[in-house]
């Protein structure tokens, strides 16, 4: 078999192959990775003091750099990207080489984490738009499903497009400036046959029965129906390989996969993100690699044939990644198959650190002691609290209580007590910013009522005894204060009463409007004073004085004024007795 190559280097479009000698090329391309490759160049030295190739501008990073190779009337580009880190290597035989790391155009995705917010859009949309901002140009399936509201959140565009990508059952492949989001195509036409004896020089594989379950499920939270909504997994349609079929392979733990999220996320997503969960794992079922003679034919995401491996093994591959190296005049691939079933969000780096890892985080609730409120200036409207866990010479921080309604100068202001204990919550999961987000009960500090299984009791209850209670059962609110001072709104009565101390009350129900006075009962009015009703009766069990100005007595039809024992009528002035026939006794 004649293995026999030539290589290419281009730099920003030039073909630079006779003025430099590739020492040797690392070149490694994966689904859901970019592209990579480390180009080792002799470096020659002028006068023992001047390097002509590392002073050359042309290396610097963010050059463009191609690298070709195969037969002399075929070669194919193995790696298209920049120049990212350029390193010069001399040993103590004061041989020089002068390395370069490049990377596929998609790198600049990767730096630094962003936030964005997508409204009302597909993932295959949101992918593209992404990728276009790096003058890529992205071929995606379409999802198909539209998502009221997609935030990211502090990672990269480049996480963040594996993350969706992946949640909908689709591998990411880079190639030059072109990628492909797509589902894997596990029943394409294999690109080679490789046959052991004939082009295999290594083979390293498995068959494992970890990653297998007999079914994929997964769980959310539907806000609409107030309950879980569950979605299983279709079965995912595989690469022919081997004679051991995953169903097979699942029965050794004869597990269901359970993927769950209290996330509202909807039917649609629930299921899409079960059957790419049940692909990735069946896909996991086979790993290993496979060395050949160089072939530039074998890409991420293809199908290569295996013969001659047994039964086990034989058949149609998934090629999950692929690493040519190129050195001392041999050119060999290493195909890895299989794929991996671990979630991007798993690997190093993907979510922030703990705090923005702006010092290490604290994760979870804690527990606190109130010992002050307020009373420090640079921390205006915050609690002092002590964290007992702390453990340490100090352990006691400001933090701010939450409040369901604040605003400026208003709201609901409720805070708790010196010594209650309170459970805190931290900004970003920084320690230097508790929130107080509420009190707890316990054994030394009761509830201000008996837990009720019905849970019909609501209540307010101040350290000095001012009431609100809410009875669901029958329907009352009472506010009260130590004093017996008292509001009752009463359903159940149909009554609304209020009543002090001193034995004053007012009842309102169906029968109408009592007022009762302990004591004397006086009404003011800086106008007019009116009485109106069907009939007024007015009774007094002492005498009955009415002072004005002028009293002037009116009826309809009659008026009689009677006394048991007297009657009197005078006046300082004329008294005038007038009427159609006056009688007098």
């Amino acid at each position: 078999m004649d293995n026999s190559f030539i290589i290419k280097l281009f730099l920003n479009g030039k073909d630079v192959t006779e003025q430099y000698s590739v020492i040797n090329a690392k070149i490694y391309r994966a689904c859901n990775k970019i592209d990579k490759a480390t180009i080792s160049i002799s470096a020659d030295i002028i006068d023992n003091s001047q390097f002509e190739i590392p002073d050359n501008k042309i290396f610097n990073p963010g050059t463009e750099l191609k690298f070709q190779a195969g037969p002399t009337d075929k070669v194919s580009t193995l790696f298209e990207g920049c120049v990212t880190t350029h390193q010069l290597k001399i040993n103590s035989e004061q041989q020089t080489l002068f390395v370069l790391e490049c990377r596929g155009f998609a790198y600049p995705a990767t730096f630094g984490r962003k936030n964005n917010v997508y409204e009302n859009s597909k993932d295959d949309a949101v992918i593209k738009k992404i990728l276009g901002q790096y003058g890529l140009s992205a071929k995606v399936d379409s999802t198909g499903i539209e998502i009221p509201q997609l935030v990211q959140y502090y990672c990269t565009d480049w996480d963040f497009v594996l993350t969706r990508a992946q949640n909908n059952g689709l591998v990411v492949i880079t190639d030059g400036k072109q990628v492909k989001v797509c589902k894997p195509n596990v029943s394409a036409s294999p690109v080679l046959t490789i046959t052991y004896g004939d082009n295999l020089i290594a083979f390293d594989g498995s068959i494992s029965a970890s990653e297998q379950y007999t079914d994929t499920k997964a769980c959310a939270w539907d806000v609409s129906r107030q309950q879980i909504i569950k979605a299983t997994a279709s079965k995912p349609s595989l690469n022919a390989q081997g004679d051991i079929a995953a169903k097979d392979l699942s029965g050794l733990a004869n597990e269901v996969m359970l993927y769950q999220t209290n996330a509202p996320i909807g039917d649609a997503s629930l299921h899409a993100w079960a059957d790419a969960q049940a692909l990735w794992s069946g896909l996991a079922r086979f790993q290993g690699s496979i060395t050949i003679y160089g072939n530039a034919s074998i890409i991420p995401g293809c199908i290569i044939k295996l013969e001659g491996l047994s039964k086990h093994y034989s058949g149609n591959a998934f090629v999950q990644s692929v690493e040519h190296t190129l050195q001392g005049g041999e050119w060999k691939t290493q195909v890895y198959m299989g794929f991996s079933p671990v979630v991007i969000t798993e690997e190093p780096d993907v979510v922030a650190p703990a705090a923005s890892g702006f010092l290490p985080g604290i994760r979870g609730l804690q527990i606190g002691i109130v010992k002050k409120i307020g009373d420090n200036k640079d921390f205006e409207n915050f609690i002092l609290v002590d964290i007992p866990l702390l453990q340490c010479e100090k352990t006691e921080i400001w933090a701010r209580p939450v409040s369901p309604y604040a605003s400026n100068g208003v709201g609901m202001l409720f805070l708790p007590e010196v010594d209650d204990e309170v459970v805190l919550q931290f900004i970003n999961e920084d320690p230097c910013h508790p929130v107080i987000i509420g009190s707890l009960y316990s054994r030394k500090r009761k509830t201000p009522v008996s837990l009720d299984p019905k849970n019909n009791l609501k209540t307010i209850v101040t350290k000095n005894q001012l009431k609100i209670t809410l009875d669901d059962d029958k329907k009352i609110i009472t506010i009260g204060t130590p004093g017996e001072n008292t509001l009752i709104l009463d359903d159940d009565k149909k009554q609304i009463l209020l009543s002090d101390a001193n034995k004053n009350k007012v009842c309102m129900d169906k029968n109408g409007i009592m007022v009762e006075s302990g004591k004397d009962l006086i009404f003011k009015a800086r106008g007019n004073v009116k009485t109106e009703g069907m009939g007024i009766e007015s009774k007094s069990k002492q005498d009955t004085k009415i002072n004005g100005l002028n009293i002037e007595v009116s009826a309809q039809m009659g008026v009689k004024v009677k006394g048991s024992a007297t009657a009197e009528i005078s006046a300082s002035g004329q008294t005038v007795v007038k009427g159609g026939v006056v009688m007098i006794n």
